[in-house]
């Protein structure tokens, strides 16, 4: 589901999640079992993040990023949005393991 709402391969998208959950800006929200599926749906953390020890020049680009993206989600006007909560569904075989 968010692999293909991102246009990239399942796995792609299971290690940049895991790498999200592993930042604590995404936690997991709950798991669900769907058809013998399991669906894990994750939710976003408030976050706080400091450029303080940039260099000025690291440190302006950094904050103009940001503000530039905090604008466009605000302000644009069409805009297609990723839902709240992101899924990521893993089979779970008969022995165990589990198969992005």
């Amino acid at each position: 589901m968010l692999s293909d709402a991102l246009g990239m391969t399942p796995s792609s998208a299971k290690h940049h999640v895991a790498r999200l959950v592993e930042l604590q800006v995404v936690e997991v929200d709950h798991t669900e079992l769907i058809h013998g599926i399991t669906a894990t749906y994750y939710r976003k953390r408030l976050v706080t993040v400091s450029f303080s020890s940039l260099a000025e020049e690291k440190r302006k680009l950094a904050s103009d990023v940001v503000t530039k993206q905090i604008h466009d989600d605000f302000y644009k006007k069409k805009r297609n949005r990723l839902p709240m909560k992101m899924v990521i569904f893993r089979q779970t075989s008969s022995l165990g393991g589990s198969t992005p």
